[in-house]
């Protein structure tokens, strides 16, 4: 398999009642998927999601490129993400919901957070963005209501509409130097 999307099913492994979903194989980018879809059609919900609520811990491997549009949307049991160095991309709602995520690391080779990407990520206190950022989207960060202080990195060109809206707890952003547009 060359690409998550090259194969004719995604590539992972789901141990129901263990907390872990590991997508074992496959490069490139992530397959975009659609909330608007009947839930048990594989182009609809992702197929984990029916199991939501169970894991806890996800890890990708080394050769993801992207992560899909609604990825991981709704998984209220993820805990922690293990994102690989390589995963350029995040896309739009991709961890959207995830209410139980308390903290994430975005490797350095990062280059966009997409809209509304980790909205509503209600327990997040802590997110490390990684060094490559150049773009973050609209509502990227809306209702992570526990999140206290951001960083921006230096590549961070642009800041979009409502990126922490309903942030109740936000005290401190850290803007860098590069930004060009809020």
């Amino acid at each position: 398999v060359n690409s998550v999307k090259d194969s004719e099913k995604p590539v992972f492994f789901i141990f129901n009642k263990i907390d872990l979903v590991i997508l074992t194989a496959g490069a490139g980018e992530g397959y975009d998927y659609s909330i608007d879809k009947n839930e048990f059609n594989y182009y609809g919900y992702t197929p984990w999601r029916i199991n939501k609520d169970i894991h806890t811990y996800v890890s990708l491997r080394e050769g993801i490129k992207s992560i899909g549009d609604f990825m991981f949307y709704g998984c209220e049991g993820n805990t922690y993400i293990d994102l690989p160095n390589g995963v350029t991309s995040i896309g739009d709602y991709a961890f959207s919901g995830c209410t139980s995520i308390i903290d994430m690391y975005l490797p350095n080779s990062m280059t966009s957070i997409g809209n509304q990407a980790f909205e509503g990520c209600t327990s997040m206190i802590y997110i490390d963005i990684g060094l490559g950022v150049t773009s973050i989207g609209s509502y990227a960060f809306s209702g992570c209501i526990l999140l206290g202080s951001f960083r921006i990195p230096n590549g961070v060109t642009s800041i979009n509409d409502y990126t922490f809206a309903s942030c109740i707890t936000l005290r401190s952003v850290t803007l860098s130097n590069s930004i060009t547009s809020i």
